[in-house]
């Protein structure tokens, strides 16, 4: 949250993002799970981020992820 002054005119700013995780790992040791980005920034003061929501499944050095803006392998934010 914050001020700005832009042409003269004082305005507010504010920011939310919430990110779900979600994962389960069965009894073999596989992990299965899901994220979801929920931005909201009605302002252009804070640089807006691509959404992102992806699927995921890994084991030992395997992983395999599909959706949108998709990470790295390895580096899935827990």
């Amino acid at each position: 949250m914050g001020l700005a002054l832009e042409n003269g005119k004082t305005q507010t700013l504010s920011d939310m993002q919430l990110t779900l995780h979600v994962s389960r790992v069965t009894d073999g040791g596989v992990e299965f799970g899901a994220v979801v980005d929920l931005d909201q920034s009605p302002s252009r003061a804070f640089r807006p981020r691509p959404p992102r929501a992806f699927v995921y499944m890994s084991t030992g050095n395997l992983a395999v992820q599909a959706g949108n803006n998709v990470p790295s392998a390895g580096q899935i934010r827990r």
